[in-house]
């Protein structure tokens, strides 16, 4: 009786030592997983942000991610580069491009992920005979990838 009780006992040990090596295993992928989560963009909200501050006088060339090294490190910063287009008046289009920045940080939708907009580049061009500003927005991400 006393073996058996024993061995039922010792059944327990190995049972548990199974769940807390199970649950070791679970917690590490959890961890994983989180960590991954908070490196997640959600690209359809910058694309919804991107459409609905644009105004009627710009219009959205390009759209692609840019990799950089940082000031300080050999960390490399994934930026969201939008390049586009206005047609206006000359006094308005400048104050058309810094609305639009202004609105896109301070939209939820745009910012999460995302530092400060920021105006890089702008000239003036020509497309079919129509004096037109092109600009080139800047908008690095707020997560650093991982040293390769």
């Amino acid at each position: 009786m006393l073996n058996k009780k024993i061995l039922s006992e010792g059944v327990k040990c190995e049972t548990l030592a199974e769940f807390q090596k199970k649950n070791t295993e679970f917690l590490e992928k959890l961890s994983l997983y989180k960590k991954e989560k908070e490196k997640r963009v959600i690209w359809a909200n910058k694309l919804a942000a991107l459409n609905l501050f644009l105004p009627e006088e710009m219009w959205i060339s390009k759209l692609y991610p840019e990799k950089e090294k940082g000031n300080l490190s050999e960390e490399k910063t994934l930026s969201l580069v939008v390049k586009g287009y206005v047609s206006s008046s000359p006094a308005q289009e400048a104050k058309i491009i810094n609305n639009y920045i202004k609105k896109l940080n301070q939209s939820p939708l745009w910012g999460e992920n995302l530092e400060s907009t920021r105006l890089v580049s702008i000239k003036e061009e020509e497309i079919n005979h129509t004096r037109v500003l092109a600009f080139q927005l800047y908008s690095p991400l707020k997560i650093k990838e991982e040293k390769q």
